[in-house]
């Protein structure tokens, strides 16, 4: 990290621990995380997040449950609620947490204010990290909300965000369990008995409702399909047995049919918002 860097840094380090006045996140605020590439975050915390940005339910859920630092706009502190086995916890992300972030990621620090030029405005101060950043607390706090197999595979960092299921962030954001699909199964596909009729089931049901009405993600798996191997991606809409994906690490909108969906790709995850009381 070089000199530069650092006299943008130390005002911020100066003034992390402040006394801090909340208002509530929003509807702008939400909607502009939805234009940010996936960088740092994890790709299953970021599909699932865009997918509640993008139902009405989803929005207002996440619009009482995420708190911005008033008066600040260049990079605010957040607080966040997360749900854990039916528990309402309030996390509190602050401006040395950004920072700590950074520091442990040189090799990401280096990438990302290079796009706008100023440190205050790059990814430090987005909402997506901050939602991370807090879901590594509770993890810290809560070990056993990542499953066993993937602490394991996590290890050493078993205790942050990274690498998880998606059904886990759609309960901790929302505090509903989702519908889960082929999440937990050895198979790389949906086509078989039970998944099948379940995740046709869903499709039919995105498929006929208006976008706002649902909230769901896939995961890739290991395929062969021009996709990322074990990818999370928010599914857009359903139209004419295609399915329009979003890849988060792109920005760009993927289209697969029906039939490599449900042959090819792992799992299905999230909530119908018109079932939900």
């Amino acid at each position: 990290m070089n000199i530069k860097s650092l006299r943008k840094i130390y005002p911020t380090i100066k003034d992390c621990h402040k006394n801090i006045s909340w208002r509530r996140i929003t509807d702008a605020e939400l909607e502009k995380s939805l234009s940010e590439k996936q960088k740092i975050c994890d790709c299953y915390s970021m599909a699932v997040r865009y997918a509640l940005i993008k139902s009405q339910k989803g929005k207002e859920i996440l619009k009482k449950r995420i708190w911005v630092e008033k008066g600040n706009s260049d990079m605010p502190a957040y607080k966040i609620m997360l749900t854990v086995d039916g528990k309402n916890e309030v996390y509190r992300v602050e401006r040395s947490d950004f920072l700590g972030k950074f520091f442990k990621l040189f090799s990401a620090y280096n990438e990302i204010p290079r796009g706008s030029g100023n440190f205050a405005q790059s990814e430090c101060e987005n909402l997506n990290l901050a939602i991370d950043i807090a879901t590594s607390k509770m993890i810290s706090k809560h070990p056993k909300e990542k499953p066993w197999y993937l602490r394991l595979y996590a290890w050493p960092n078993n205790k942050k965000c990274e690498y998880n299921r998606p059904s886990k962030a759609f309960e901790w954001l929302t505090g509903i369990k989702p519908e889960s699909v082929g999440e937990d199964s050895i198979k790389n596909n949906l086509y078989k008995g039970k998944d099948l009729k379940e995740v046709n089931n869903i499709l039919k049901k995105i498929e006929l409702n208006n976008q706002e009405d649902y909230s769901y993600i896939i995961m890739s798996g290991y395929t062969d399909l021009d996709l990322e191997n074990w990818h999370c991606l928010p599914i857009i809409s359903v139209e004419n047995e295609r399915v329009k994906l979003k890849n988060r690490r792109s920005n760009n909108f993927i289209e697969v049919s029906y039939k490599d969906l449900i042959e090819k790709l792992k799992s299905i995850v999230g909530i119908n918002w018109k079932e939900q009381k």
